[in-house]
């Protein structure tokens, strides 16, 4: 295994990254948090970019306790991570917030039926509300479109 740089990641509240180097020399970093303790993910990914690509990573679970949910968690903090770290700024919203002010109620056909309403659209050939890989509508494309519908008509609020 010569040549690979060992890398940990510690995600906990001040979190810390360490490299072992082929060399034996070893870094220890903070990461990269904001003064209101955001993480930042340009700055994190140029730290790791600085030290090449043949590194072998491994990352303390924080999720473990989480059971299904741990998925979602983790499809998250990915989700954000590469939204941020093209230099996207992300307006976070929680779900009763969003659906409330859009007067959403009920199930998940509700979702799916105000996407209908506010963008009759879709409904042609059916695919946008279906994807590639779903048999029949999905009410999480249905919920993407109303946030990008709701983001756009309270802009100044977010």
């Amino acid at each position: 295994m010569d040549g690979i740089i060992y890398v940990g990641i510690d995600p906990g509240k001040e979190g810390a990254i360490a490299a072992i180097f082929p060399d034996g020399r070893i870094e220890i970093r903070d990461l990269p948090f904001d003064k209101d303790g955001h993480f930042q993910c340009l700055a994190f990914k140029n730290m790791v970019s600085e030290w090449g690509s043949n590194l072998a990573i491994m990352f303390e679970d924080p999720f473990n306790k989480y059971g299904r949910a741990k998925v979602m968690f983790m499809n998250a903090g990915k989700i954000l991570g590469v939204v941020e770290s093209i230099g996207h700024k992300v307006n976070l919203v929680t779900p009763s917030k969003w659906k409330t002010r859009m007067e959403l109620k009920g199930s998940k056909q509700a979702s799916l039926d105000m996407a209908k309403i506010l963008y009759p659209d879709i409904e042609e050939g059916g695919q946008l509300l279906r994807g590639l890989r779903a048999k029949r509508e999905c009410h999480d494309r249905a919920e993407a479109l109303l946030l990008a519908h709701f983001l756009k008509e309270n802009l100044l609020w977010a």
